[in-house]
């Protein structure tokens, strides 16, 4: 996959296994499900609250994928030959990471702050 950052910034957290595409938890995108007879964009945005993401537009960009045309190629058989199609070329697939706004960074940190702590006062209650 080439990843490439648009701008300076903190971009999100993604993984990718099984060629599925993870946002944060809260997207997932199936690469060789979107792969068609042309190249495919999926954008990946956050809604107008800049709280939640979700494919398609929205108030901004977190990442744009673009997913390559399906290749094909033929294959000599008993009968004469066939096309086949090949599988999805990750090497080919395109992931443009946009920087995330300061607020959703506040968030997001304050979420884990607040996770983290009632984590500590869990484990304090189990030891007492």
């Amino acid at each position: 996959m080439i990843i490439q950052k648009v701008a300076a910034g903190e971009t999100v957290a993604f993984s990718l296994r099984n060629g599925v595409l993870r946002f944060e938890d809260q997207v997932e995108i199936d690469l060789a499900a979107r792969q068609g007879e042309i190249d495919r964009t999926i954008d990946v945005c956050l809604d107008n609250s800049l709280e939640t993401m979700r494919e398609g537009l929205g108030a901004w960009y977190v990442a744009t994928i673009i997913v390559p045309a399906r290749q094909q190629e033929y294959v000599e058989t008993d009968e004469g030959g066939e096309v086949v199609d090949l599988p999805l070329d990750m090497k080919k697939v395109v992931l443009n990471l946009w920087p995330l706004p300061q607020v959703y960074l506040e968030r997001k940190q304050a979420e884990q702050e607040v996770e983290e702590s009632e984590t500590q006062n869990e484990v304090m209650e189990v030891t007492e």
